[in-house]
């Protein structure tokens, strides 16, 4: 697995997940392709605590 974020301004950032299974057997008696083993996500993380005065405990967060 590997993650990459990245700050785009003092309360925004992206961020990109990735996986990969190496050592993958027979499932349901075939072998699993590559789009089977591969996963990949995308995430934005913003915190609008101090546009909307709001405390600086509280984010919101898409997934």
């Amino acid at each position: 697995m590997a993650t990459i974020d990245y700050g785009l301004g003092k309360n925004f950032s992206i961020g990109f997940q990735t996986a990969y299974l190496f050592s993958l057997k027979d499932v349901d008696g075939r072998q699993p392709e590559f789009k089977d083993r591969f996963d990949v996500k995308a995430r934005v993380s913003a915190s609008f605590g101090k546009v909307f005065r709001m405390a600086e405990s509280m984010d919101f967060i898409q997934v």
